[in-house]
C-alpha cells in the first residue's frame, strides 16, 4: 500500500482500485493510476507484490503506453512515438515491455526501439521456457555474475495477432 500512497501524494489519480483486497495477506485490488508524470516514484521504481485477478480497462480509458506491474497500471500521456520511446527507456530496468496497437508496423517499430529483454505485441506475459530471455540494464540477472556478457543484450519478441 506504500506505493499506492506515494502515487497519490505525488499527484497521480487512482482511476480504479487502490485499496486492500480482503483481510488476509498482502493483496491489493487491481489499480490504475492516471495523471502520471514520468518522474514519479510509481514509474521509476518497480512495484512488485501480490495482486488479485487480471482486469479489463474501463471503456473511458484510452492509451497506447501501459506499464503493467503485477496489479498496478500507470497510464502516461505522451506527445509522439519518440517521446513514448524516450520515456519507456528512461529506467534503470528493462526486463520486459508490452506494446498494444492496431497498427502492426508501428507496433513492431516501437518494440524494436524499446530497451527490454522481452517485448510482447498485443499481449502480455506469453512465455516459452525454451526461448532464452534476459533483460537490459539492471534487469539482467546474468550480467553481475558473468562480466564477459556485460555488453550483450538478450531480446525476444512475442506477437498476438488475433484480436487486432
Amino acid at each position: 500500500m506504500n506505493y499506492i500512497d506515494i502515487g497519490k501524494k505525488e499527484g497521480a489519480t487512482v482511476h480504479l482500485g487502490g485499496e486492500r483486497h480482503g483481510t488476509e495477506g498482502y493483496f491489493i485490488q487491481p489499480t490504475i493510476f492516471t495523471d502520471v508524470k514520468p518522474e514519479m516514484t510509481i514509474v521509476k521504481e518497480e512495484i512488485f507484490g501480490p495482486g488479485t485477478s487480471p482486469f479489463s480497462l474501463p471503456q473511458d480509458v484510452t492509451c497506447l503506453l501501459i506499464d503493467v506491474v503485477i496489479a498496478v497500471v500507470v497510464v502516461i500521456k505522451f506527445r509522439d512515438e519518440d517521446d513514448l520511446i524516450k520515456m519507456a527507456n528512461d529506467t534503470l530496468y528493462g526486463l520486459s515491455a508490452s506494446v498494444f496497437s492496431r497498427d502492426i508496423t508501428k507496433a513492431i517499430t516501437t518494440a524494436n526501439a524499446l530497451q527490454a529483454g522481452t517485448v510482447w505485441i498485443n499481449s502480455h506475459h506469453i512465455v516459452n521456457n525454451n526461448v532464452p530471455f534476459g533483460g537490459y540494464k539492471r534487469a539482467s540477472c546474468l550480467l553481475p555474475s558473468l562480466p564477459m556478457l556485460q555488453n550483450v543484450q538478450f531480446s525476444d519478441c512475442w506477437f498476438l495477432i488475433l484480436g487486432l
